[in-house]
């Protein structure tokens, strides 16, 4: 089976989002995740800049994640998933297509990251 998520510059290739016709058959993770971290800043009713400040980030890389031009650093995942109490999966489950495989493949992640102890 192939990883859902593969490991590549941009979260993902060409060669696993082709499907006929050249249309994708996945989103990129940057889309997915600034969808929802659209959405949950939304429900949250945080602002660029709190989440800039829990983030220790500058508002213009929160800018550069809500248009899903980059992703943010692991830590600074974590540190957005504590300030807007969330889950890692729910930053990347993609609502347009949440397959079962996807969410465990994600979910699994979770676990796994949640075993490692912070350094």
């Amino acid at each position: 089976m192939r990883a859902i998520l593969p490991v590549h510059k941009n979260w993902y290739s060409s060669e696993d989002t082709q499907g006929l016709g050249g249309q994708p058959l996945v989103r990129p993770c940057r889309k997915v995740f600034a969808e929802n971290l659209r959405l949950l800043c939304e429900k949250r009713k945080t602002s660029n800049a709190a989440l800039a400040e829990a983030a220790n980030v500058s508002v213009a890389a929160v800018t550069l994640w809500l248009q899903g031009e980059r992703l943010p650093r692991a830590e600074q995942i974590d540190k957005i998933a504590a300030y807007l109490n969330a889950s890692f999966v729910d930053f990347f489950t993609d609502s347009h297509d949440a397959r079962p495989d996807q969410l465990a493949y994600l979910r699994a992640i979770e676990l796994i990251k949640s075993l490692i102890p912070n350094t």
